[in-house]
């Protein structure tokens, strides 16, 4: 891990949950997700260190500000299919 780099800000859009009975064994997608890139982190001699947030966009909850973030991972589902919009305007077109 680069131990002066700043922390990627990374941002997952959640936009479903992962069946129950998966979920029980595994965790729901935030936790699925952040422990995939932590982990990898944890062994690589340049990845930076990730800070993570999780907005439940089923539940209309996004951040605030796009420019507060590096990178965002959006989680697929149904609610795609309406078309994810942020401010107004479609994230995915």
């Amino acid at each position: 891990m680069l131990s002066n780099a700043a922390p990627l800000h990374v941002a997952i859009l959640k936009c479903d949950s992962i069946h129950p009975s998966a979920a029980k064994h595994h965790g729901d997608y935030p936790y699925l997700l952040s422990h995939l890139f932590n982990s990898a982190a944890a062994i690589g001699d340049h990845i930076p260190s990730i800070a993570w947030g999780v907005f439940d966009v089923t539940k209309e909850k996004y951040p605030e500000r796009r420019e507060d973030w590096d990178a965002f991972i959006i989680t697929g589902s149904g609610t795609l299919q309406h078309g994810l919009k942020y401010g107004g305007e479609k994230l995915i077109k």
